[in-house]
């Protein structure tokens, strides 16, 4: 198998932009985009039209990767784990007690 130049550049492009994180949904539907706000530092990503989440709903929260792949986010997952309207208690331990994976000192970690 050989990959272009182009695909490498999309395969590079996700490497060095990805996030595995708590996702709030702030908004789904069929005509609106799926957007998704960090719940550990607020970032809103908006997901490409063609990535749609499946039965998911407004306030839920997903553990999931999201990935930049020629300029949109995706998921790079089929479906994420869900919690439908965490507590409060529940998203300030998003934010604390969980570590903030960045995938470039993993990969160093890991693989070099």
């Amino acid at each position: 198998m050989q990959l272009d130049d182009d695909e490498l550049a999309a395969l590079r492009e996700i490497a060095e932009h990805n996030r595995y994180d708590f996702f709030e949904v702030i908004s789904f539907g069929k005509k609106i985009p799926t957007e998704l706000k960090s719940a550990r530092d607020g970032s809103l990503y908006v997901l490409s039209a063609q990535n749609r989440i499946r039965k998911v709903r407004v306030g839920e929260v997903l553990v999931c990767r999201l990935g930049r792949v020629r300029g949109e986010w995706r998921l790079m997952m089929d479906q994420g784990v869900g919690m439908y309207r965490p507590s409060a208690k529940d998203k300030s331990r998003m934010r604390k007690d969980f570590p903030v994976l960045d995938s470039q000192v993993v990969w160093r970690e890991l693989v070099l």
